[in-house]
């Protein structure tokens, strides 16, 4: 298990606005909201979901009224909007993790002036949206080629946390062959495919190796999935089945802290996914950015493939030299 620390909080983003260098803290809450559901007789307290869920966000800092600081970014434009927010905890390199959040209402400013001590900035935020997971496609880093991408630094599902093999409890005979699994952590439906490693089973022939699955039960506990292979001699429980990708769409975020398009009309960036980490298709492709700061939230919709593999591009519209693009790219899987 890795640990982190405060250094490797290496980006904090509002709306386009770097404050890595403002904040001292922030921390977000998530939050399912139940009812309480005990009723007369009962010897313990009961709980039930009422299958809505709320975060708020807050952070602790510096004032600073320099242009695109502190006081620009939490005061002088947000106050009582609607906001973009990325954050990194472990280190600002592609394939990390990233936490986004669409859509946070700022409802309180607290300036802090003191005496014999630096004036602070805190705000809080209560939720209006989505609270995404998702990993780092760019770094928060400064780009000055005219094009360019991070298929080469692209972000693997495999190594996900979501992405961990799950057990398989029976395979079936029949063409197609019926495999049960165990777990249901990406949240999959019935008429849903996947691709998957399927390893550690002893069916004849053998099912093991990259497997286009497709879902035909789903519950929170178990998947049924059918294979296309005609299995004659079937499994108990043995093998698992590591995803490969995903089917429920996602969200890309784009943070832009500096632009300098040097003749050129816009920024334009784009998400791509693969499912070799070779021949990279378009995903998602940004609004095109024509100053910053400047943040987006770009949805896939449900139901969308996603595969293994993530990675971004970025190319200029028009004609002109010397730019310059200070950028941030991740994507949440939902």
């Amino acid at each position: 298990m890795a640990q982190y620390g405060s250094s490797q909080v290496a980006f904090f983003l509002i709306d386009g606005y770097d404050l890595i260098g403002y904040a001292s803290l922030f921390n977000d809450e998530i939050e399912a909201l139940t009812e309480v559901t005990t009723v007369l007789g009962d010897a313990w307290a009961d709980y039930s979901s009422v299958f809505v869920s709320r975060f708020a966000f807050g952070q602790t800092g510096f004032f600073d009224d320099a242009a695109n600081a502190s006081n620009a970014a939490l005061v002088a434009a947000g106050q009582g909007a609607s906001r973009v927010v990325c954050y990194g905890v472990e280190g600002n390199t592609n394939g990390k993790r990233f936490e986004g959040l669409q859509g946070p209402v700022q409802s309180k400013v607290t300036r802090l002036p003191a005496i014999a001590g630096l004036h602070k900035l805190n705000t809080e935020f209560k939720g209006s949206g989505r609270h995404d997971g998702g990993h780092i496609l760019h770094a928060h880093a400064v780009e000055a080629g005219a094009t360019g991408n991070t298929q080469a630094t692209s972000a693997d599902f495999a190594t996900n946390s979501r992405a961990l093999a799950q057990p398989i409890q029976s395979v079936g005979t029949g063409n197609p062959a019926t495999i049960v699994t165990l777990g249901n952590p990406l949240g999959l439906a019935v008429g849903h495919v996947i691709v998957a490693n399927i390893a550690g089973t002893s069916t004849t022939p053998s099912i093991n190796g990259v497997q286009t699955l497709t879902v035909t039960a789903a519950t929170a506990g178990s998947v049924t999935f059918t294979v296309a292979i005609n299995v004659t001699v079937g499994a108990g429980v043995a093998g698992t089945a590591q995803p490969y990708s995903t089917q429920n769409g996602g969200a890309a975020y784009l943070q832009v802290s500096a632009l300098t398009l040097g003749g050129y009309t816009n920024f334009a960036p784009l998400v791509k996914h693969s499912t070799d980490n070779v021949t990279f298709t378009t995903l998602g492709t940004f609004s095109v950015v024509t100053a910053a700061p400047n943040a987006q939230r770009l949805v896939v919709a449900a139901g969308t493939a996603v595969n293994r593999y993530l990675a971004m591009s970025w190319s200029y519209g028009g004609a002109g030299s010397g730019q310059s693009v200070k950028f941030f790219v991740g994507f949440a899987r939902l």
